[in-house]
């Protein structure tokens, strides 16, 4: 299965794609209690034009209870950049996790302990999680089954299940997220120099309010490679989507209170698919005194 012929025309002429997260209020409000579907807007990066609108369909007890690692289904849908108006849906990422693979999030040490996401072609209907025909799929993004990685979190884009061999390498750094999101950007590199999905740093006070109080999120995916094809960008798009619910989902992430004592999450540390984080808390206790983990 490939793209159709107005999907590949959106893909081929941009080589760098902006992507802002919605900020929902109710869930910034609730410390994230009250979870909302997530949206993106997709930019083309170089003249500001949105292209693509994702939004999340996933059920809203599993949302609240489960997520970051819960089931879904993102329809990622074609938009006039004039207008704004919705066109066609270019593909579906669909997300089988949560009860249907209770460790994901634990050590990767097989298929079910390691997250991954299947991309359709144009809408595919039915419970997000269940697994839809493979007449459609165009792409599947996997963590590897023997660590995830390691000590870089890793993913494998391919063409089909099975396939890891042809795959596209994600690599990302050993640390990240936390308090430090708000003075660096996060690398994730593409076969080392092909493309580069970079999780970006606030750009200004308003932004790192935003880093602060919601787990709303900045990308840019740039092509560096200029034989990489329009499926081959539509991939990096899926990847980059699963990436943020994988690692860049978790409310409180930099501030939190924990037995009477104000937390600080300085960053988390990637370990064989862990995230393992790197704390420091202030009062607690007797109020005299502060410790570190």
């Amino acid at each position: 299965m490939s793209l159709d012929a107005q999907t590949e025309n959106i893909f081929a002429n941009v080589d760098k794609f902006t992507v802002q997260q919605k900020v929902h209020l109710l869930e910034a409000g609730t410390c994230g209690c009250c979870e909302s579907a997530n949206e993106y807007s997709v930019f083309d990066g170089t003249h500001d034009t949105r292209l693509l609108v994702v939004k999340e369909r996933s059920d809203l007890f599993n949302r609240v209870c489960c997520a970051p690692t819960h089931n879904f289904m993102l329809d990622v849908i074609a938009v006039d950049p004039t207008t704004g108006n919705e066109l066609f849906q270019v593909m579906t990422v669909e997300r089988e996790a949560c009860c249907n693979k209770p460790c994901i999030g634990c050590f990767a040490c097989g298929s079910g302990c390691s997250d991954k996401v299947t991309l359709h072609v144009g809408r595919q209907e039915g419970p997000a999680g269940k697994v839809l025909s493979t007449d459609s799929v165009i792409g599947v993004v996997q963590q590897p089954t023997n660590g995830g990685g390691g000590l870089h979190p890793t993913l494998l884009v391919m063409d089909r299940d099975g396939m890891e061999e042809k795959a596209l390498k994600v690599r990302g750094p050993t640390c990240f997220g936390g308090c430090s999101e708000c003075c660096c950007d996060v690398d994730f590199k593409v076969d080392e120099d092909r493309a580069l999905i970079r999780k970006t740093k606030p750009s200004s006070m308003q932004g790192a309010l935003r880093e602060l109080m919601t787990d709303s999120d900045a990308f840019t995916i740039e092509i560096k490679d200029k034989t990489m094809t329009p499926l081959h960008k539509a991939q990096l798009i899926g990847a980059m989507l699963l990436g943020d619910y994988m690692f860049f989902e978790r409310d409180t992430d930099m501030i939190s209170c924990e037995n009477g004592a104000l937390t600080f999450n300085l960053c988390n540390c990637f370990c064989f698919g862990c995230l393992c984080p790197c704390k420091i808390s202030c009062g607690g206790g007797s109020g005299s005194g502060g410790g570190g983990e």
